[in-house]
C-alpha cells in the first residue's frame, strides 16, 4: 500500500464523511471484517436488521401500515428471513400505482431524504427516496468489491459515463482520483480522443458499460491505440456474457471484474477468483426464487438499510443462477454461480421454452457481418430482428438467421428481419439485445 493509499484511507476519507454528513469509513470497516464471518453470524446480522426494518415500515410507511393490515400480520410475526414469505412480493407496478407517497416513511423528514431513480435503461425510471446512511454503505460495499480485484481507495480509475457529472460529483471525483470521461459521441474522433485521455491520466482501474467498452476496444484495434497501465477493468449495466469477457481480456491483457446492482438491492461483486459473485448480505436479504423449469431464479430483495422508501421483497426482475458449492475465496457472502438479466431479456418460444441472450449471442458472433443486433419478441409466435451489417447484401445472412430461427423456435414461429443503419443505445448508456414485450410473461 502506497503513502496515497494510506491517506486517503484513514485521512481523507473521513474527512470527506465528515464534511459532507456521510458514513461510508465507519460502514467499510464494519464491511473488510465481516466479508469473513460465518453464515451463522451474516444470517444474524440480517435477521436483526430485519426485525427494525419491519418495525419502521409497518410504523411509518403507509403502503406497509395498510398491507400488515390488510394480511392480518403483526411487527412481531416477521423475525427471521423465512417469515419474509408472509410478505407479498412488491413490484415496480405497485410502486408506481400506488405512488411514491405511499412508500415514504413519515419518520424521515424531507431534508434527511435523497431523491434518486433506477437508470431507466428499460423504459421510465422508478423514482425513490434512500439516505445518506444507506448510500454511504452503498459506497462502502462498492469499495469493499473493488478490493477484490486490487484496489485501494487513492489508487487512480477512470469512469466512462453517459451522464455528465454534477458539481458534487466532480468533488468526489478529485479527491477519489477518479477521472470521469463524458461518452458524448461514439465516431472515431471521439473515440481516440477518449482512448489518449485514459492513456494520459494512467488508471489501475477502468469501469465501463459493455456497449461503451465495446466500441473502444473497437477504435483500439482499429486504429493501433491500446489501453495502457490497466490493472483491472470492472464492467456493469448489462450482462457480460463470457464471449464478451473473452474479447476484453484478449484486446487488454488485464482481468475483468464484472459487477451487478439494481434499486433496494445489494450490490454484486465478481471476487478474485473469477468463480462466482459474491452478493453484499449486509446491505440487503436477496431471496432466488428458483423457476423450477428452467432452473433459473429471480431475485427478490429487501433493503435492510433504506428507511426512507423500503423495499421489502421487491422483484428485481434479475434473473439469476446461484452456485451450488462454496467458493474458493473463503467467504461466505451468497454465492452467485451466472448473472442471467432481466426477466424481459428471456425469449419465450411458442411451445414455452426459454431462450436466454447468450444463447442468442453465441448464435450471432458466428455472423462475421453482423456489427449489431436486437431482437423483439411481439407476441408468443411473433419475432422482430433489426441487423446492422457491415455489407449491405445481406440475403446470406438473413438464410442463416431463419434456419437458426426455425432450430430453435419451431415452425410455429413468424420472424420478420430489418436492416438497419444503427441501434441507438438506452438513455443511461447501455444496449438491449434482447426485448420481450411486457404482455407475455414467464411461467
Amino acid at each position: 500500500m502506497s503513502f496515497i493509499n494510506t491517506i486517503s484511507e484513514r485521512i481523507i476519507l473521513p474527512l470527506s464523511d465528515f464534511a459532507i454528513g456521510q458514513s461510508v469509513a465507519k460502514h467499510l470497516k464494519l464491511l473488510t471484517k465481516s466479508q469473513w464471518w460465518s453464515e451463522k453470524e451474516l444470517r444474524n446480522y440480517q435477521e436483526a436488521r430485519l426485525q427494525k426494518l419491519i418495525k419502521h415500515s409497518a410504523l411509518t410507511v403507509p403502503y406497509y401500515q395498510d398491507l400488515f393490515q390488510r394480511n392480518g400480520l403483526k411487527v412481531e410475526d416477521i423475525k427471521t428471513i423465512e417469515d419474509l414469505k408472509k410478505i407479498p412480493i412488491l413490484t415496480k407496478d405497485i410502486i408506481k400505482k400506488e405512488g411514491l407517497d405511499r412508500f415514504t416513511s413519515s419518520a424521515i423528514p424531507p431534508r434527511k431524504r435523497i431523491r434518486t431513480s433506477s437508470s431507466g435503461s428499460t423504459g421510465e425510471p422508478l423514482v425513490f427516496y434512500t439516505t445518506k446512511e444507506a448510500y454511504s454503505f452503498n459506497i462502502a460495499a462498492n469499495l469493499r468489491g473493488w478490493s477484490w480485484m486490487g484496489y485501494r481507495l487513492g489508487d487512480k480509475f477512470v469512469k466512462i459515463s453517459n451522464v455528465p457529472r454534477n458539481r458534487l460529483k466532480k468533488i468526489q471525483d478529485f479527491f477519489s482520483r477518479n477521472k470521469c470521461i463524458y461518452f458524448s459521441s461514439t465516431d472515431d474522433t471521439s473515440l481516440l480522443k477518449t482512448l489518449e485521455e485514459i492513456n494520459a491520466y494512467k488508471p489501475k482501474i477502468l469501469r465501463s458499460y459493455i456497449a461503451n467498452l465495446s466500441l473502444l476496444l473497437k477504435a483500439s484495434n482499429k486504429y493501433n491505440v491500446p489501453i495502457k497501465n490497466l490493472k483491472a477493468i470492472t464492467t456493469t449495466g448489462s450482462v457480460l456474457h463470457e464471449y464478451f469477457r473473452v474479447d476484453i481480456e484478449r484486446a487488454t491483457h488485464v482481468k475483468v471484474f464484472d459487477a451487478y446492482s439494481c434499486e433496494g438491492g445489494a450490490t454484486v461483486f465478481e471476487c478474485n477468483t473469477h468463480s462466482c459473485y459474491h452478493s453484499t448480505m449486509e446491505y440487503a436479504i436477496s431471496e432466488i426464487i428458483l423457476n423450477n423449469e428452467s432452473g433459473l431464479g429471480r431475485m427478490v430483495t429487501t433493503d435492510l438499510w433504506n428507511y426512507a422508501t423500503p423495499f421489502i421483497r421487491y422483484d428485481s426482475q434479475d434473473l439469476m443462477e446461484l452456485s451450488s458449492n462454496k467458493c474458493s475465496c473463503g467467504r461466505n457472502l451468497l454465492p452467485i454461480k451466472k448473472i442471467i438479466g432481466r426477466d424481459y431479456d428471456i425469449l419465450i418460444t411458442p411451445d414455452g421454452r426459454y431462450v436466454t441472450p447468450l444463447r442468442l449471442g453465441v448464435f450471432f458472433r458466428t455472423l462475421s457481418d453482423v456489427v449489431q443486433y436486437q431482437v423483439r419478441q411481439e407476441t408468443v409466435n411473433t419475432y422482430v430482428i433489426y441487423l446492422k451489417t457491415s455489407d449491405k447484401r445481406i440475403n446470406e445472412t438473413e438464410l442463416k438467421v431463419k434456419a437458426f430461427w426455425r432450430e430453435i423456435f419451431g415452425d410455429q414461429a413468424i420472424l420478420n428481419i430489418y436492416s438497419v443503419d444503427n441501434i441507438p443505445l438506452t438513455k443511461s448508456g447501455k444496449r438491449r439485445y434482447v426485448i420481450r414485450a411486457e404482455n407475455i410473461t414467464l411461467s
